[in-house]
């Protein structure tokens, strides 16, 4: 039988409150994206500084917000790849414009 480390406060906390945090996200958009969302936002507190203070409900909704905004933000979402097609390419043009008759050039 292979061992299994005892779960700490943090992870204890976490699954505790999983199907809530997952609620949260998918209301807030994430849809079938929640899944994932929750795991980042495990590493997240896996990483956390104090786990101690990450063990709070209100920290973890505040994370998952906060998780949930940067992924919005986020432009090349996978999400938004597969729902609204490639993102748009910010590659500046090639062609310079046209250059401007003198009437329209501003000389002080």
């Amino acid at each position: 039988m292979p061992f299994i480390a005892p779960a700490t406060s943090l992870e204890e906390a976490f699954l505790g409150n999983r199907e809530r945090l997952q609620r949260f996200l998918r209301a807030r958009g994430a849809g079938e994206g929640a899944e994932d969302l929750l795991q980042d936002l495990w590493l997240r507190f896996a990483a956390a500084p104090d786990p101690a203070a990450a063990c709070g409900l209100a920290y973890m909704m505040r994370a998952a917000d906060r998780l949930m905004i940067a992924a919005i933000a986020r432009p090349g979402r996978r999400a938004t790849a597969i729902s609204h097609g490639p993102a748009p390419s910010r590659a500046l043009p090639t062609t310079s414009p046209p250059p401007r008759p003198p009437s329209a050039r501003c000389f002080m």
